[in-house]
């Protein structure tokens, strides 16, 4: 059976007192805890400092070594404009090297000697106009004047029309100028220069018409005359019988480049790559066409209008072979001008081969080796402890 006293008994609160004569009982107990608490943080204080203090002990002890330090007093040339380096790692080898370079490094190199001709306009050139007494027609002439090479006229006069008829990439145009009493030679001109294709121009000269196409066969004017009719619409046999009526052919127009279809076959190692030329390709289609040949080996350029061929890997594994099937080599010119081949050169007597002239780090440890010329003594190269 439980047992308790609580509330007031005569007129004394039991409970409260009972509550603090326990917790008076138990402070030894409260301040043993607290101790304890305190003592288990300032062991884990002395814990971190120890730590703290061996480390920077560690750190001391470093200090006293300079090759903890990962520092070196430098790298020096007797001839940096021949033989230069850098240090390459953290740790470069100390010491003198003596550097006799006998061989630099090339890379194979094409150059065409021929440029290859840009795209040329065509030209065509009307027969002569004449005027009365056998005189050629002249820009300021009236067009009503104009008689044939017999000296008769052709019976062109206001209300006239003269139809212009030409040829253009195989299709055939036409178009019609209305005479005026007034209209010149000069008019005549001006008039079939708006209406042939963009890019043509047309000049008076001798009593001729000079049409000049724009550069290339698209734009090319193929074929060119003149008719004409009066108001009556009745043909006027006599101009269209003269000799300045019809046209004929001064300059065939050209696209250039090149004349025939051919390929080029480049031969680098095991590897051999075709690139297809078209005719009429100039310098720049090549070279676009070689450098977008996958796995070819060189880069393509234009320099001075002529085709620059690099291979792209330095040394002798740049070696490449380069041929046509057709002509077209040797009507470029395509030679060989400079040939590939590896650095040769010694360190402290020692021979070595390189593909590359710079950045040679596999010599001298955690250093960079730059052959920038033959020497013809050799060179010193100090690295510093």
């Amino acid at each position: 059976m439980t047992f308790s006293v609580g509330g007031l008994a005569t007129g004394l609160d039991t409970k409260s007192i009972i509550d603090q004569l326990i917790a008076v009982e138990a402070q030894p107990k409260t301040r043993m805890q607290w101790s304890q608490s305190l003592w288990t943080s300032r062991q884990s204080s002395w814990k971190d400092l120890n730590t703290r203090l061996s480390s920077f002990q560690t750190f001391a002890n470093n200090l006293t070594s300079p090759a903890s330090w990962n520092v070196f007093s430098g790298i020096s040339s007797s001839d940096n404009t021949k033989v230069n380096a850098t240090s390459a790692g953290t740790k470069p080898a100390a010491g003198t090297y003596a550097v006799n370079v006998t061989q630099l490094a090339m890379t194979e190199t094409w150059d065409a000697a021929t440029a290859l001709p840009g795209a040329t306009a065509g030209v065509r050139t009307t027969g002569t106009w004449f005027k009365a007494g056998g005189v050629a027609l002249a820009s300021g002439d009236l067009l009503t004047t104009i008689r044939d090479q017999t000296n008769t006229s052709v019976a062109l006069n206001a209300g006239s029309t003269i139809t212009m008829a030409w040829n253009k990439g195989g299709q055939n145009y036409s178009s019609t100028f209305n005479v005026t009493a007034t209209s010149k030679f000069s008019d005549l001109q001006a008039w079939a220069q708006t209406q042939l294709p963009s890019g043509s121009s047309v000049a008076i000269a001798g009593g001729k018409l000079n049409v000049t196409s724009a550069a290339g066969t698209a734009s090319e004017v193929t074929s060119l005359g003149f008719t004409a009719s009066n108001s009556a619409g009745t043909v006027l046999t006599r101009f269209n019988g003269s000799l300045g009526s019809k046209s004929s052919l001064t300059t065939r127009a050209s696209d250039g480049g090149v004349s025939t279809a051919d390929t080029l076959q480049f031969v680098q190692g095991s590897t051999t790559s075709y690139v297809n030329i078209a005719a009429g390709d100039n310098a720049a289609a090549m070279a676009s066409k070689i450098n977008a040949t996958p796995n070819i080996g060189v880069t393509a350029s234009i320099v001075s209008g002529k085709l620059h061929i690099v291979s792209t890997a330095s040394g002798t594994p740049g070696n490449v072979a380069i041929s046509s099937s057709g002509g077209l080599a040797a009507s470029l010119g395509l030679a060989n001008t400079v040939n590939a081949q590896d650095s040769q050169f010694t360190v402290n007597g020692t021979a070595y081969t390189r593909t590359k002239n710079t950045g040679i780090n596999d010599v001298v440890t955690d250093v960079n080796v730059d052959l920038l010329n033959t020497t013809a003594t050799p060179v010193s190269l100090t690295v510093g402890a």
